[in-house]
């Protein structure tokens, strides 16, 4: 059990006897992301656990993994928006009746983080504390967003301690008593190792929660097998994976971080870090992330991967091509083949991305795979840019025909977008299968026939410039694009596209 947890137990003890002490709910105001990055700086559990450790309030964190927050929503005694907001902490103060306030952010600019605290008694206006900080986010030259975070938590809590909370008796959460002179402390015998068959126990058992839609009970069962057993690599592999599942990658990709620094000869686990931070739209961050994860562990199939799709998300195509063709020779499998198809009908080379395609099947796509699902929903955005670009190129080729029909770039052009037209046609057909969407799915295959049919007729128009068939050519294209917007109209934001984690091979 951890701290946390104990020290939630022991308020509720107290409030028995009528000495609790005081709630306060914390709340981290988010920034907006942009051009890809997070700025944001999850630091909400180490603040509380600060605030835990001294005692002077009982903590409640603005999140569906604390258990008191998570239990007032499902009781709908809260109704929390999606965004925590000030006036939310305030609405939420005011229900539940909650001494205090904290609200807070935390803004990560280079390599410096700069964090604003407000402090409010129940739902009141006004704040009675207020503090700001701008510290470095590099440890040893190194970054450490949980050190930091923990730092940040510590100055909060002892300032708070010596001003507006100073009238509140402090309860720390351990509290030792000194040996009696001449006295041994006592010894502790070293705690038995569990068997893997426990941990194997407890691992089904969060995934029974996770199956019956209590992500976060399983969330909170595996932070405390992890805090018991901070060296054990699958039980923190497990944590990650359940916290991506409970749709909380930010809170993922610190633990992933945070556990690849202790157990950095468990690759699995930046691997996993890049999931979260892909997840949460950190792409900067996840590029960087899978840079260090192949530089670590270069024979590494899941990192080159993961480092092909984030060159086919900026269609980058060689990188693309170079990162899933090395994890295919690492180990065989139908997410490399399927990507080594992308990066090679977008680069207009419809037969190698046919071959990629005929594997599929027999590298277990075709199978029970719940990677499956996930490589589909993040393909589908990646698919949905190539069919966008394919639809713009069509169109203004039929202008630049028109001016220079007997160039040569001209009929370069035309046997590109002949190829890709034909890579995308094969995609399509084998593997873009969005659930309940069949109509849309059915239309974009129509579009993209349409499209190559429109391709045929301007190769006639380049040889013979006949009027007439530019003309039909024209029409065609039209039907064409009409067709096509289902393939990106409801384009979803590419760091989003996965909702759940990739098992590590």
């Amino acid at each position: 059990m951890t701290l946390r947890r104990l020290a939630v137990l022991a308020c509720l003890a107290l409030s028995v006897t009528g000495f609790a002490a005081p709630e306060m709910l914390i709340v981290q105001v988010l920034q907006e992301t942009k051009d890809g990055t997070n700025p944001n700086v999850p630091m909400y559990g180490e603040i509380a656990q600060e605030l835990d450790n001294d005692g002077r309030v009982n903590t409640i964190v603005w999140s569906v993994t604390d258990p008191i927050f998570r239990t007032a929503t499902e009781e709908g005694k809260i109704k929390p928006g999606a965004q925590a907001t000030l006036d939310g902490g305030r609405d939420v103060v005011r229900r539940l009746k909650i001494a205090y306030l904290l609200v807070f952010s935390a803004i990560r600019d280079g390599d410096f983080v700069t964090a604003k605290a407000s402090l409010y008694r129940g739902a009141s206006a006004r704040p009675i504390w207020t503090d700001e900080k701008t510290m470095s986010v590099t440890v040893g030259g190194a970054p450490d967003t949980s050190s930091l975070a923990s730092t940040i938590g510590r100055t909060w809590t002892r300032l708070m301690a010596q001003g507006p909370l100073k009238d509140l008796a402090p309860r720390p959460a351990v509290v030792e008593s000194p040996p009696a002179t001449g006295a041994q402390p006592p010894v502790t015998p070293p705690a038995e190792t569990p068997r893997e068959s426990d941990f194997t126990a407890r691992f089904a058992e969060a995934e029974r929660l996770i199956e019956t839609g209590d992500a976060y009970g399983a969330v909170l069962r595996l932070r405390d097998l992890v805090d018991e057993n901070p060296l054990h690599a699958e039980c923190r592999i497990q944590l990650v994976r359940a916290l991506l599942r409970a749709e909380e990658p930010a809170m993922a990709a610190d633990e992933a971080r945070r556990a690849a620094a202790l157990l950095p000869d468990r690759p699995a686990l930046r691997v996993l870090a890049v999931e979260a931070l892909v997840q949460d739209g950190r792409l900067e961050e996840a590029r960087r992330e899978v840079t260090e994860a192949i530089g670590r562990s270069p024979t590494d199939p899941a990192a080159h991967l993961l480092s092909g799709y984030l060159s086919l998300l900026a269609q980058d195509l060689a990188p693309a091509h170079q990162a899933f063709g090395q994890s295919q020779a690492l180990k065989p499998s139908w997410a490399a083949a399927l990507g080594l198809a992308c990066a090679t009908a977008f680069d207009a080379d419809p037969k190698a991305a046919a071959g990629h395609l005929a594997r599929l099947g027999e590298l277990g796509y075709d199978g029970e795979d719940p990677a499956k699902a996930v490589w589909e929903r993040r393909l589908r955005p990646v698919l949905a840019e190539g069919i966008k670009r394919f639809a713009d190129d069509a169109r203004s080729f039929l202008q630049r025909a028109r001016a220079r029909r007997e160039a040569e770039a001209t009929a370069e052009e035309h046997r590109r977008l002949s190829g890709v037209g034909e890579g995308l046609q094969a995609l399509v057909e084998r593997a873009w299968f969005p659930e309940g969407q069949k109509a849309g799915r059915d239309a974009v295959l129509l579009g993209l026939k349409l499209g190559r049919l429109y391709l045929v007729d301007m190769g006639k128009y380049l040889e013979t410039g006949d009027g007439q068939v530019l003309t039909d050519a024209s029409i065609t294209l039209n039907d064409a694009l009409r067709n096509l917007k289902d393939a990106y109209a409801p384009k979803a934001p590419p760091g989003k596209a996965a909702s759940s984690a990739l098992p590590i091979s």
